[in-house]
């Protein structure tokens, strides 16, 4: 299987190298993680456990938090190029901001399918955008919300996030949402807007399963 991978707002590709990298070694063998860096400079998210303020990199982001429509816009489409271009790629894998963009494509790829994902895996996830709304006559971002919604994707995910996560403990739920319950496998841990393996060995073995039963059922969609 061949992921992408999307970092979280204000860390970049070789910090969310650094926070999978156990988790990769343990789900890797057969498969292949391609990792990018979003364009803009941004701030890490507060709570974000395994970036510190004192650790020197360049700190980036997908979409700035004041963007106008049209830079939504002209990202999704940037990314969904990428996607078609240097694919195929058989899933997604997304911390925090980039988790939301994740899953912002698998509902785009389920409406109108143009990369035919088999599986997804988020961690902390935040708002998600609906991707029609970027095609609305005023192109303003709207967030996909259950209640209003329903389940949008079929096909299988893992959502991992934190009860302790100041960040993304309700809007990791509220993506979680909008996926098909008898596709989804859910890992709550303790800690907090992190991923597990990144610092300690607490819900590792729990998440390496519940990643680990994701892909095995993707790959059952041929």
């Amino acid at each position: 299987m061949r992921f992408l991978c999307l970092h979280g707002r204000g860390t970049n590709a070789e910090i969310f190298k650094e926070q999978t990298a156990r988790i990769r070694e343990a789900i890797g063998q057969d498969n292949e993680f391609v990792f990018i860096n979003g364009k803009t400079p941004a701030d890490a998210v507060p709570g974000i456990g395994s970036v510190t303020a004192s650790q020197v990199c360049e700190r980036l982001g997908f979409v700035p938090l004041d963007a106008e429509p049209s830079v939504y816009q002209a990202f999704f489409l940037d990314l969904r190029h990428f996607i078609q271009s240097q694919g195929p790629f058989d899933g997604l894998i997304g911390f925090s901001e980039g988790a939301s963009i994740a899953a912002t494509m698998m509902v785009e790829d389920a409406r109108r399918p143009f990369a035919k994902f088999k599986c997804a895996i988020f961690f902390c996830a935040l708002k998600t955008v609906d991707p029609d709304s970027l095609q609305s006559d005023t192109g303003l971002p709207r967030f996909l919300d259950y209640t209003m919604d329903g389940v949008l994707v079929q096909i299988p995910t893992a959502h991992i996030w934190s009860s302790c996560d100041d960040v993304a403990l309700n809007t990791s739920q509220e993506v979680a949402a909008i996926f098909d319950e008898s596709s989804k496998e859910t890992l709550v841990h303790s800690l907090g807007h992190d991923i597990p393996g990144s610092r300690s060995d607490e819900a590792l073995p729990e998440a390496i399963r519940v990643i680990e039963r994701t892909i095995e059922k993707g790959k059952c969609l041929g």
